[in-house]
């Protein structure tokens, strides 16, 4: 567990080296938008001033836009970059990290699966094959949070709130991954429950895998939101780039199929 967050710890620098190294090439000043509807002018503020961009230096607007966009993301990344610190300043010791190794049980009971009655599993004994074809047939909690906007029809028939969500729902389905949407997990024995967007059962090993895909993370109601959650993740045992899976998209941004698949051949290969 140590040595995948190590890992990731260096994939993420090295990331966050590269974005820095872009942002040095981009031009000098920040992007901003001023109008409604067909009526949009760009500007630029630089050294005190603020310039009109014309529509016909389209490409040094883009430039711009890109700018702000990796400057958006950089913070993004290293604020997963400390989380992973955080994991390795807390993580167990070598001792503990090699009495998990010996005792896979112990380590699967404590870091692995939320409680089966949260998870909507009759916690019976049985061959891992057994334990999830049960899990995927099983009903489950699901959030009663009333949506407003555009559901999409996945192909298992679930009603999910994005076209991203319907995309990775999508994928897992055709990868045989079984997943729950929105399934209500408690971790203080039922007095309260957060809902991850996909609950996903690893088709080989039986463990739990959460994917919270982070859609409007330009706006700061959500990113509050999703920060309070991601605390609650950490304190049991969820961590990126080990057993929590995450996205985003914002207005600048899309999730690709292409990204999906990637992601699923990572975790579940």
């Amino acid at each position: 567990m140590r040595e995948f967050m190590q890992q990731e710890e260096k994939r993420l620098e090295e990331v966050i080296r590269e974005t820095k190294n872009r942002l040095l090439e981009m031009p000098e000043g920040t992007f901003f938008t001023s109008g409604c509807g067909k009526q949009i002018r760009w500007f630029y503020y630089s050294r005190g001033k603020c310039f009109t961009i014309r529509k016909a230096d389209r490409k040094f607007a883009r430039a711009l836009a890109e700018k702000k966009f990796l400057q958006h993301r950089l913070k993004e990344e290293e604020t997963e970059l400390e989380a992973v610190h955080a994991y390795l300043r807390n993580s167990y010791d070598p001792e503990n990290e090699r009495f998990l190794q010996e005792n896979p049980e112990i380590k699967r009971l404590l870091f692995d699966f939320p409680d089966p009655q949260d998870l909507g599993q009759s916690g019976s004994a049985g061959s891992t094959e057994d334990q999830i074809r049960h899990w995927a047939a099983a009903d489950y909690r699901k959030s009663d949070i009333p949506f407003k906007g555009t559901l999409y029809k996945t192909l298992k028939g679930d009603l999910v709130k994005s076209a991203a969500e319907r995309d990775i729902a999508n994928a897992l389905y055709l990868a045989g991954i079984p997943y729950r949407y929105e399934c209500g997990i408690s971790f203080d024995g039922g007095k309260s429950y957060i809902y991850p967007d996909f609950t996903i059962m690893h088709p080989m090993t039986g463990e739990i895998f959460l994917w919270e895909h982070f859609g409007m993370a330009e706006l700061d109601y959500y990113r509050h939101k999703n920060a309070n959650k991601m605390y609650v993740y950490f304190d049991h045992g969820y961590f990126p780039g080990r057993n929590l899976i995450c996205t985003y998209a914002s207005d600048t941004f899309s999730l690709t199929k292409s990204q999906i698949q990637e992601t699923i051949a990572f975790y579940f290969n």
